[in-house]
This record gives structure tokens, sequence and C-alpha cells, in this order.
């Protein structure tokens, strides 16, 4: 059975589908993997930056503790702040007061307007954390919180009073924020290395995938043409097979290739016995009339041919014979049909016997006529003697013998005529 256009166009076009959609859930599911991925590095990011910013704000106010208690030649909190800011990884620190007033700073901030707002940071007991781009297109991870450098010491009058000196104030009443500004360029280039490998693992990932799955669609459409294939040849071999005409191929060397039913009957051979053999080998005769033309390679339509079979049967042909060619347009032999005249030439013989029949009977009517006229006559005159008085009876006898002879001729001429007529 073979398959229609638009069968065969959604028979090919499911497998295509799959393979797109396939594809496309690959690429999903990859690239949901990666982008979650890099999420949890960024909440990793923040939370190890998040740690080394209290540990730095708390080693912060262990040293300005220190300073404290060793009075102030040993420098004040901008000593402190300059010195703790030459690290690589911190890129400011800024305190300031409750008031809004700078109380110490270092390093490049991006000033008090682009900060967390300072009364935020004041009320809360957890650091705030942001992160921003800089103008030079380097990203700071920002830690503020309230900053206490006194909070876990005892509170002894030798203390506050070098705070005070510290401070250059009377009393130390008044709360401190502090900014710490730490640099990200290490994180983020580890986590562009991690996009970079993420990725190329994801297109090897599609590569494999998409060639894997690929692989099965041609794998899928070649069993589908081979299928279509095969339905072609089954549906072409049938309907080669039930022609009403005899068909055979030939090769260049002018023999048989392959012969349908009606051309085995012809010749009364099986097709195993055709294969191979030429016309010269098949006919009883060596006087082939098909044999120059196609050793010629010539086409040629309706050539009359008698098969004289090798068991004596003769059976009356027209042969038509066209090219075969590859796709290239190279000859690669012959297509011989063979139509069987036996029918047509009984029809032919019986139309011909009509023939001469309805041209008897047109003789014979004229025949009729012709001789039907003078017997018109002779029987008037033998009439005409019988009623003659006569003293001879023969007379009598013979005139009455020839009315009843022209009735029976007579007789035989109507008969003739009623065969003549048409029916």
């Amino acid at each position: 059975m073979m398959l229609s256009e638009g069968q065969s166009k959604r028979h090919f076009s499911i497998p295509a589908l799959g393979f797109t959609l396939a594809s496309l859930l690959l690429a999903s599911a990859l690239g949901f993997v990666t982008w979650h991925n890099l999420d949890r590095e960024e909440r990793l990011m923040e939370t190890f930056l998040l740690k080394e910013g209290q540990t730095l704000i708390r080693a912060f106010e262990a040293g300005a503790r220190t300073s404290m208690m060793m009075g102030p030649r040993m420098g004040n909190l901008s000593t402190l702040v300059e010195e703790t800011t030459r690290e690589e990884s911190i890129a400011y620190i800024v305190i300031f007061d409750e008031s809004g007033q700078l109380i110490a700073s270092a390093g490049d901030h991006p000033g008090t307007t682009q900060l967390t707002p300072l009364a935020d940071v004041l009320i809360t007991e957890e650091p705030l954390t942001r992160s921003f781009s800089t103008a030079s297109g380097e990203t700071i991870f920002e830690v503020a919180k309230p900053f206490s450098p006194i909070n876990a010491m005892p509170m002894r009058m030798s203390m506050m009073r070098r705070m005070q000196k510290w401070q250059g104030s009377g009393e130390f009443d008044t709360q401190l924020a502090i900014y710490l500004g730490l640099y990200t360029s290490d994180f983020v280039a580890a986590r562009d290395e991690d996009i970079k490998q993420s990725l190329i693992l994801l297109c090897t990932l599609l590569l494999l995938g998409s060639g894997g799955l690929y692989g099965l669609f041609l794998s899928h459409r070649s069993q589908v043409a081979k299928s279509a294939l095969e339905n072609m040849e089954i549906y072409t071999d049938n309907v080669i097979r039930s022609m009403p005409a005899g068909l055979l191929t030939i090769d260049n060397d002018r023999r048989i290739v392959s012969a349908n039913r009606n051309a085995q009957d012809y010749f009364g051979l099986p097709e195993k016995d055709l294969i191979g053999k030429t016309f010269e080998q098949l006919m009883a005769t060596h006087d082939c009339p098909l044999a120059p033309l196609l050793k010629e390679a010539k086409e040629f339509t309706d050539l009359p041919m008698d098969c004289l079979r090798h068991d004596g049967v003769s059976i009356p042909l027209k042969v038509s014979a066209s090219h075969l060619r590859d796709l290239n347009g190279d000859l690669r032999g012959m297509v011989l049909t063979l139509r069987d005249q036996r029918e047509i030439r009984a029809m032919e013989e019986a139309v011909e016997r009509s023939r001469r029949h309805a041209a008897l009977g047109r003789m014979a009517a004229g025949i009729a006529h012709e001789v039907r006229n003078p017997l018109g006559t002779l029987r008037g005159f033998a009439q005409y003697f019988s009623r003659i008085e006569t003293k001879d009876t023969k007379v009598q006898e013979y005139a009455d013998l020839m009315v009843g002879e022209v009735d029976r001729l007579n007789r035989t001429v109507s008969a003739l005529l009623q065969f003549s007529r048409p029916r």
C-alpha cells in the first residue's frame, strides 16, 4: 500500500517535531541548572562576604579598643581606619556619628548620598548589605552596622577618660555607624569562570544530546524511507503484474531482466526461464522482426509480430518499445509492451465473415430478381398451354408439370431472397 503525499509529510513531521521539542527541553533543563548554580554561587558569595565583613568590623572594633586602652599616643581612629583599609580586599571604611558627621574614612567610598541611609543602619541589630558597581565597573559589596568599640569592655572610669581623650570630647555619648566596602573582583572572576565552564558544558551537552537525537531522527527517517521504498516496490510490482498487457525489460545486451505474468503466459515459460534470454532464443524461428530494432536500440510502437513458441502455439502480438534511462540520462535498456492480438484477430475474422456473407446475400438477391422474372413468363406460358383444348393428353400433362416445376423454382428463389435480407 502506497502512502499518500499528505500521509508521508505527516509521517516525516512527527520525528522532526519530537527532535525539536527534545532539544528545547534539554536546553531548558541545562539552562535552569546553570541559572540555579549561578544563583547559589551568588548567595554563597554574599554569605561569605558578609561573614568576612563582620569579622573585619569586629577586628576593627578590637583594634579600636586596644588603641583606647593604650592611650592616644598609639594613634587615633583615622590612623586605624587608614591602616585597615590597606588590605587589598577592602575598598573603603567610613565611620559616621548619629548626626551624620564624618568621624573617619579611608578608601574610595561612593559619597554620603550613595551610602545606605544612616538612620536605617543605627536602628538595626543585623548588618545591612548591598552590592553596587562603581564608575570604573568594579563591583563593591557593602556591609553597614552600628560601630560599638566599647560594648564588650568593662565600663571603668579610666577607660572612659581614655575614650574621651581619644575622641577629643568631654564625654562619649553618641552612636557611631561603620560602612565597610569589600571588593568582589575575585568572586566575579570565579563566577565568570564558572559561567564560562557552565556554558561550555551546556553547549557540549546540547551538542551531544542534539547529535544523539539527530542520529535517532536520521535512523527513524531511514527506516521510514526504507519502508516507503518497499511499499512503492510492492505497489509497482502489483501494478506491473496486474497489467492487461505483457511487460518486459531488457538490458543493453538485449537480454530479458524482468517479465510480468502476461509476458510469461505469451512465451509459455516461467520468469526464471525468461531471465537472461534474448528474443531469438525464445522464438521457435530465428526470423525475429524485433532483433534489428532492439540491436539498434530504436523506439517503436505497435509493431506486429507472431510469437511462435517452442510448443507450436502462435500468438499474434503488437510490440511497443521505449528507452529505459537512469537518473543521469544514460541508456540502461528498453521497456517492451506486448499486447495480445488474439481477440482482435478473432473479431477481425468475424467481421470479414460478416462482410462476405453480406456480399453473398446481395449477390443472391440480385440473382433471385433476375431469375424470378423469366420464371413468371415461363409459368404464364405453361398455364396458357394447359388451357388449350387438344386431343393430345400429353400436352396437358407436360404443361401442368412445367407449372409445378416453375413454382418449385420460385419457392427456392423466395428462400434465397429471405436469406439475403439483413437481420
